[in-house]
């Protein structure tokens, strides 16, 4: 190496960097995940990062790398191991920190018959309101967008309850993050999530492992790429492991099992 570069070995992962990247937190970032280690690298013109983690060595490359690794295999374009996240998840990936095998990934589509999406919430509740009317021609009526202006600037709305079995309970007015150690990072200060730490002696949990957040009309949970996964659990309905990233609307009565005997149960969800 030049000198110019800064080597930060964590968690079984390797990055190389420029020396201007901030090592402390990149080592951070290695121990949570190599996403968290690429977004920590961001700014660098350039990074390699090897996990050595699973049974196969990955090496990612971005920009122009200075140097060369002796015996480096084949490397993968970043764009192939960092998955995009949904629009509105504003938090890191969960970690994958701890040992065991990989669950089995969870089926596509709705098998139970009982899961709701947004969408189908949205067209539901449109099939039985009436609509507002356009124009002002008593003086009183208000426009779509002078209505959707009052709602945007009126105090949050309580769309729900959760109750944990650990004994707390929580009002579903902001974002909230439940994990074994959760933080949130990048998010803008009027959308800051409450951060819910629940014990998880056997680290079936994940730091960051579930997302419940209010909707304009509704209340839906993301597991936040956990590895152990997250089972919802509905009444009448046999249980669906919740696919990773994935939003998902829930109604009173539900509880979710995120594992190490913590559920969450949701109450009074309008």
């Amino acid at each position: 190496m030049s000198g110019a570069e800064t080597l930060v070995v964590a968690a079984g992962r390797v990055a190389l960097v420029p020396a201007e990247v901030d090592a402390a937190l990149l080592r951070d970032a290695l121990e949570e995940s190599v996403e968290a280690a690429l977004g920590a690298a961001a700014d660098a013109a350039w990074c390699v990062i090897v996990d050595g983690r699973g049974d196969d060595t990955r090496v990612l490359r971005r920009g122009a790398v200075p140097v060369s690794i002796v015996g480096e295999p084949e490397a993968d374009p970043v764009s192939e191991y960092v998955e995009e996240a949904p629009h509105d998840t504003l938090l890191e990936v969960s970690d994958d920190d701890r040992t065991g095998p990989d669950p089995e990934e969870a089926p596509a589509g709705d098998h139970d018959g009982a899961t709701i999406t947004l969408a189908e919430l949205r067209a539901r509740r449109a099939a039985q309101v009436d609509p507002i009317p356009e124009g002002d021609h008593d003086g009183a009526t208000l426009s779509i967008d002078q209505l959707r202006a009052r709602r945007a600037a009126a105090p949050a709305v309580r769309l729900g309850r959760i109750r944990l079995s650990t004994g707390e309970s929580f009002d579903v007015d902001r974002p909230i993050v439940i994990g074994r150690s959760p933080r949130a990072t990048r998010v803008a200060l009027d959308d800051a999530p409450q951060l819910v730490p629940v014990p998880s002696p056997q680290l079936d949990i994940s730091r960051n492992h579930l997302e419940i957040r209010p909707d304009a009309d509704a209340v839906v949970v993301t597991d936040l790429r956990t590895t152990n996964g997250t089972m919802l659990l509905r009444e009448g309905a046999d249980p669906v492991r919740l696919r990773g990233g994935e939003r998902t609307v829930v109604v009173t009565g539900d509880v979710l099992d995120l594992g190490d005997g913590v559920t969450v149960e949701f109450e009074d969800v309008t």
